[in-house]
């Protein structure tokens, strides 16, 4: 099967015009660290919104009201009204990043098999972390270089802007594209000997 979606950027500093960055949330909408900082900040997310639509932003609930963790199945609710804003948004590609997996507490495995049926379905507009395709066994070779890239140009520190547009002050030198082969190395040698 050859996967639509794109990975999402380990650090989104700036969105296209279409673009929402996906970020998790809690049900009270108080965004006051993590990503939900990040998406209040400088993507224009609503003190009190907790879940869906918001500036250029989609609140994802990953605990409830009162801080704590939300549990499986409300989890997989909020994926369920995801993936309806996502189907009735076609022109806008989403930016989903690791919902659950920092304050939430919740491990790369657990969210990313709950993405599954994101994979299995193929959206065009959806970005998803590395890791979560990975769990799911559905990485792709070019996906693994475009993560290679954006790797190695945020070590560098040249900027790396979404929708995979690349900016540097200088053409790509040869030692960039070495680099790029030796960490796309290390990644598959990483995913071979992992259980």
């Amino acid at each position: 099967m050859i996967v639509q979606c794109k990975i999402t950027p380990e650090k989104i500093v700036s969105l296209d015009e279409n673009e929402i960055f996906v970020f998790g949330s809690n049900q009270a909408g108080v965004h006051g660290a993590g990503a939900a900082y990040t998406a209040s900040r400088y993507f224009d997310a609503e003190y009190g919104v907790g879940e869906g639509l918001t500036g250029r932003c989609y609140a994802f609930p990953t605990k409830d009201e009162n801080i704590k963790t939300l549990g499986y199945s409300e989890i997989v609710k909020s994926l369920l009204n995801l993936e309806e804003c996502v189907q009735k948004n076609p022109d806008k590609h989403f930016l989903i990043t690791k919902v659950g997996c920092g304050l939430a507490g919740l491990s790369i495995k657990t969210v990313g098999r709950l993405f599954y049926f994101f994979i299995k379905r193929n959206y065009k507009n959806v970005s998803l972390p590395a890791e979560f395709l990975e769990v799911n066994k559905f990485i792709t070779k070019s996906q693994i270089e475009e993560l290679a890239i954006s790797k190695i140009l945020e070590k560098k520190n040249w900027q790396h802007i979404s929708s995979n547009r690349l900016i540097t002050t200088r053409p790509y030198p040869t030692f960039f594209w070495n680099e790029v082969d030796t960490w796309i190395d290390g990644f598959k040698n990483a995913i071979k000997f992992k259980k």
